[in-house]
């Protein structure tokens, strides 16, 4: 994928099977994001991403809930085809 970046120091693990938890920024630097639209289908990643910017970014954006199309769409929209890594 072009203009991919990972974050730094930051890491999401588990001791079981989990699914792709995906952040897309218009921003290089992710303090400034300003609002976050959460998946509602997975609480689990919501919890993720939000200690991804309280822990680790140090911002509190404002939080929505969106459906999971929202995360493909723009993700198609930034790197054209490669919305296959998202999985539902």
């Amino acid at each position: 994928m072009p203009d991919v970046s990972v974050v730094p120091d930051v890491c999401v693990g588990s001791h079981s099977a989990v699914r792709s938890v995906v952040l897309i920024s218009k921003y290089d630097d992710l303090k400034s994001v300003r609002n976050v639209a959460l998946d509602v289908s997975s609480r689990t990643s919501q919890a993720l991403i939000k200690i991804i910017f309280r822990e680790f970014v140090g911002v509190e954006p404002e939080w929505q809930s969106s459906s999971p199309d929202v995360a493909a769409d723009a993700l198609r929209q930034r790197c054209g085809t490669c919305s296959s890594a998202i999985r539902r």
